[in-house]
């Protein structure tokens, strides 16, 4: 798994310190490289529901270019000063190095909402943020968010539909398909050939001193 961003939250004297932390993959991979050149053209990592296709070897993006946890990593970070009120006082954008304390999906984030600090603060902030946006006239996407839980087998194969309607018949059983709320369903390989769906990487966390 890799892991290349990591947030963190410090206390100040004039009130928080929060941190945005990406690997910083320009300390191993020089401009020009073969490993730069070939990246590329890959341009990005793709991500399916039980496998991906990483834009660097997996020695580098699993494990020097990820962001794992207790290992100390090259990132670049912006630091952003925070009033007690959370209000924007001064942003940099720095070379740093850094180690993340913990590592935990969004599920576990979400747990510890309201029980445990950084994440109650986090959390807070990205509210307020997320409303001062919206104000001055950020677009909001109401688009439904699909999720997918992944059959046994590879190269899955999608269904367009309405929703509600029920699985269309291609030999799949209920535990290798699901139906998503936009009607799309996902199942065995078929006749009808497979395509891959990206699935979003869970992000590192890394709590401040």
């Amino acid at each position: 798994m890799d892991y290349d961003d990591a947030i963190s939250l410090e206390n100040t004297d004039q009130g928080y310190r929060l941190g945005i932390h990406i690997i910083d993959v320009g300390a191993y991979i020089k401009s020009g490289d073969p490993i730069d050149l070939a990246a590329r053209e890959r341009a990005s990592s793709i991500y399916m529901p039980d496998d991906k296709l990483p834009m660097l070897p997996a020695d580098l993006s699993d494990d020097l270019c990820s962001l794992r946890q207790g290992e100390i990593r090259p990132a670049i970070s912006t630091l952003i000063q925070l009033s007690r009120f959370f209000e924007i006082q001064d942003v940099q954008i720095v070379p740093s190095i850094i180690q993340v304390h913990q590592q935990m999906s969004y599920t576990e984030a979400n747990l510890l909402n309201g029980k445990d600090d950084p994440i109650t603060t986090l959390h807070k902030i990205a509210t307020l943020l997320r409303e001062k946006r919206l104000k001055a006239g950020a677009v909001q996407n109401h688009a439904a968010r699909s999720q997918c839980v992944a059959g046994r087998q590879r190269g899955y194969p999608l269904y367009q539909g309405r929703p509600g309607e029920p699985i269309p018949d291609a030999g799949v059983g209920d535990d290798d398909c699901c139906q998503l709320p936009d009607g799309q369903i996902f199942g065995r390989p078929s006749d009808s050939g497979g395509v891959p769906v990206p699935a979003a990487p869970q992000p590192a966390v890394v709590q401040g001193d």
